[in-house]
């Protein structure tokens, strides 16, 4: 399911601290299950995740957030957020996640999840401001006018803090490993 809202449609919530309604610009919010939505700048394909994945000690792109995207022309501010779901392998799961803008790490956004058998839902998600200065570690930008790619990265902390990612360890009592598909939202606003 893919959810769009731009120009003067209008929301009436967003849940990102306070949002007048009339700052959004364009809402674009969906599944990781391979749909294509139209934009103000053309369309942008969700990535397309079908399976729980085991994450390893080395970097790599945490499946379902890699995106494209260029905001509207009168954009001071884009959120971009990712929720996954994240589980446990062993008792104590630790990882450690990164977000890149075209290619540049925004050094600040760096975190840590740990949890002794955690089993839920997160959400990724940053603000990137258009504000005449580009700055990678507050992801502050000059500018955004053509399509960049969003992603977070992600690996666990050693081999004894195994996470899965898209998938839980336990249900309906027991063990028993089932998917669940991650969300992306990006939601373009202009200054007041």
């Amino acid at each position: 399911m893919v959810t769009k809202i731009n120009g003067t449609t209008g929301i009436d919530r967003v849940q990102t601290g306070v949002v007048n309604s009339s700052n959004v610009i364009e809402y674009i919010a969906g599944e990781c299950d391979g749909s294509t939505v139209s934009t103000s700048n053309g369309n942008i394909t969700f990535p397309n995740v079908t399976a729980g994945e085991d994450i390893t000690e080395s970097y790599a792109d945490f499946s379902g957030s890699v995106i494209s995207y260029q905001p509207p022309a009168n954009a001071t501010k884009v959120i971009y957020r990712f929720q996954p779901y994240m589980s446990f392998y062993n008792t104590n799961g630790i990882s450690h996640t990164r977000l890149y803008f075209d290619g540049n790490e925004i050094v600040y956004a760096r975190s840590t999840q740990c949890a002794s058998y955690m089993q839920r839902s997160e959400s990724f998600e940053w603000v990137f401001h258009i504000t005449g200065t580009t700055d990678y570690n507050t992801g502050n930008l000059a500018s955004w006018d053509s399509a960049k790619t969003l992603k977070w990265q992600i690996r666990e902390y050693a081999s004894s803090n195994q996470i899965r990612i898209h998938q839980t360890y336990w249900f309906d009592g027991a063990t028993d490993a089932q998917f669940h598909r991650p969300k992306l939202e990006i939601i373009a606003m202009k200054d007041a």
